[in-house]
């Protein structure tokens, strides 16, 4: 039981497409309220999210 590259690339990339369908579920949800303030968070927080990805890859 070797923690191989592969699987840890395979891990990594499952968790990037969990925080992406997460951040997308925020926003989707944002925007299926009509609060602006919510929106707007959201929008912002995906934003951060989207830099932080752009950092670390």
């Amino acid at each position: 039981h070797y923690f191989s590259r592969n699987n840890y690339n395979r891990v990594a990339r499952f968790r990037g497409i969990a925080n992406r369908a997460l951040a997308y579920w925020v926003v989707y949800k944002s925007f299926d309220f009509r609060a602006s303030p919510l929106r707007f968070i959201a929008y912002k927080n995906y934003l951060r999210f989207k830099r932080s990805r752009r950092r670390t890859s």
